[in-house]
């Protein structure tokens, strides 16, 4: 049985726009980036990393530390072979990458939280 070619330069260039963009947020003077749990995530046992509430939860990056990421999981594409070993290599990078969670008060913006991406702080 003949395996399929992983095709992965969409996701090569969609990982390279999205550092470009975290880019020119940082020099626009933003330093956060909140990103609010999915419902998926929320019946976890996440917690606001300064508080201890877990309502209202969203996490947390310094955009820097968010391109960083981001270039991490960049190198992991360009050196998987397969899709199955990129998303192993993903998984790593996820589990090794601890995740700084914040409820609205402890938020440094100090509003509710809302999908910040386009509109970081």
């Amino acid at each position: 049985m003949r395996s399929q070619i992983w095709d992965r330069a969409p996701l090569i260039h969609n990982t390279q726009a999205f550092i470009e963009h975290l880019g020119r947020l940082e020099a626009q003077g933003c330093r956060w980036l909140v990103i609010p749990l999915d419902a998926a995530e929320l019946p976890g046992s996440f917690k606001c990393s300064k508080c201890n509430s877990d309502t209202g939860l969203a996490a947390l990056y310094s955009i820097a530390a968010h391109i960083a990421f981001e270039k991490e999981v960049l190198r992991s594409i360009e050196a998987s072979r397969s899709e199955a070993e990129y998303e192993l290599q993903l998984s790593r990078i996820i589990e090794e990458e601890a995740t700084p969670i914040v409820c609205d008060t402890c938020c440094p913006r100090g509003t509710p939280h809302r999908h910040d991406l386009n509109h970081a702080f």
